[in-house]
C-alpha cells in the first residue's frame, strides 16, 4: 500500500473512510467529516485501487489538512478487506468509526457520538438516526433505525440483538470502542458481516442510540446477496456462496462459545443463548418465504421461533 502520512498527533478518535470509484461524492463526504465540531480525530482514507480520480481527490485533502492520511491498495480487496485496512491503517485511538465515500455527516455527528459513549461507559457502540438519500441527494421516505439496548440488562441486551436486532447497516457506521472492535475481529469475511460484528460485540456491551438525525446515508441500489458478494470481496471465498444463516451462526458459535479465550462459563453460556436465537432467527427468515402460501406451516415456524426467542 502507498501512503501519504498524516501529521496529526495521536487522536482520541480515528476515522477510516473506505473508498472505491467514488469520485462523484467523495469530496462532499470528506468535507463533511473535516467540518466536525469535535476536532480530536484523524481521518485515514483507504482507496481500494479505484480506476477513477477518487485517490487523487483524497490526496488533495492530505496535503491541505494534517488530520488526513491517504492509503492506496495496490489491488482491489473488496469492502471487507478495505474496511479492515481502514481500521489497521488508522493511528491507534480509543474510539473508531468507518465512513463511506458517498455519505454526508452533520457537523455535530462526532461530537454527539463521543458524548454518548462518555455518558454510557457500558456501551461498545453509539450511532445516530440517519436520513436515507438517493444518489442525487433527494430524501427517501424510509423510516430511521431506532434499535438500542442500553436500557436493558447485559443479558437482555445481548439476547435482544441476537433475536431481533435491526439496522446493522446503520450501526456499523457508528462510533466504536476500538479495543472491543479489535477483539471482535474488526469485520469478518462473511456475508452480512455487519450483523455478525454487532452481534458479537453485543455480548460485551450495549448499543447506544443518539436520537438526532446526524447522518445522510446514500442509497444507490437495492440490496441483494449477490450484489453484496461482488462488493464485499474481490475474490469470493467458497463459504460466501453458501446460505449466510448457517455460516454466520457457526462463526458466532466459534467466537462466542467454542474457541479458547471465549471467556468464562457465564460468558460462554450467554454466548450460547445468543447463537441459539441467532440461528433460529436465520432459519425463520430463510424458511418463511419458502412456505409462503402454506399458512399452517408458516404459523408453526413463527411459533417455534417465538418460543425459542423467549
Amino acid at each position: 500500500m502507498t501512503e501519504v502520512p498524516a501529521r496529526a498527533s495521536r487522536p482520541r478518535v480515528a476515522l477510516g473512510m473506505v473508498t472505491y470509484n467514488g469520485e462523484r461524492h467523495v469530496r462532499q463526504a470528506i468535507e463533511s467529516l473535516l467540518a466536525q465540531t469535535w476536532d480530536g480525530f484523524t481521518l485515514t482514507i483507504v482507496d481500494d485501487a479505484s480506476t477513477d480520480r477518487t485517490a487523487e481527490i483524497a490526496a488533495e485533502y492530505a496535503v491541505r489538512d494534517p488530520r488526513v492520511a491517504v492509503v492506496r491498495n495496490p489491488r482491489r480487496l473488496g469492502y471487507v478487506g478495505n474496511s479492515v485496512a481502514a481500521f489497521t491503517s488508522a493511528p491507534p485511538a480509543d474510539l473508531f468509526a468507518w465512513a463511506s465515500d458517498h455519505d454526508v455527516h452533520a457537523p455535530r455527528w462526532l461530537e454527539r457520538l463521543v458524548d454518548a459513549l462518555d455518558r454510557t461507559p457500558g456501551a461498545v457502540l453509539a450511532y445516530p438516526l440517519a436520513a436515507r438519500i438517493s444518489d442525487a441527494g433527494e430524501r427517501l421516505p424510509l423510516p430511521p433505525t431506532t434499535f438500542a439496548t442500553c436500557r436493558l440488562s447485559r443479558t437482555e441486551a445481548a439476547l435482544a440483538v441476537a433475536r431481533e436486532g435491526v439496522g446493522f447497516g446503520n450501526m456499523v457506521y457508528g462510533l466504536f470502542r476500538a479495543p472491543a472492535l479489535r477483539a471482535a475481529g474488526v469485520l469478518r469475511a462473511v456475508l452480512l458481516p455487519d450483523m455478525v460484528l454487532i452481534t458479537e460485540l453485543a455480548r460485551d456491551g450495549c448499543i447506544a442510540l443518539v436520537p438526532e438525525e446526524l447522518w445522510q446515508r446514500r442509497y444507490a441500489d437495492l440490496f441483494s446477496l449477490e450484489r453484496q458478494r461482488r462488493n464485499l470481496f474481490a475474490r469470493i471465498p467458497w463459504w460466501v456462496r453458501l446460505p449466510p444463516g448457517p455460516v454466520n451462526s457457526a462463526v458466532l458459535a466459534w467466537q462466542l462459545v467454542l474457541k479458547p479465550g471465549a471467556g468464562g462459563f457465564g460468558s460462554r453460556r450467554l454466548g450460547a443463548g445468543m447463537v441459539w436465537r441467532f440461528a433460529w432467527r436465520a432459519l425463520a427468515v430463510a424458511g418463511l418465504p419458502l412456505v409462503r402460501g402454506h399458512a399452517r406451516t408458516a404459523r408453526i415456524l413463527r411459533g417455534m421461533y417465538r418460543m425459542v426467542a423467549r
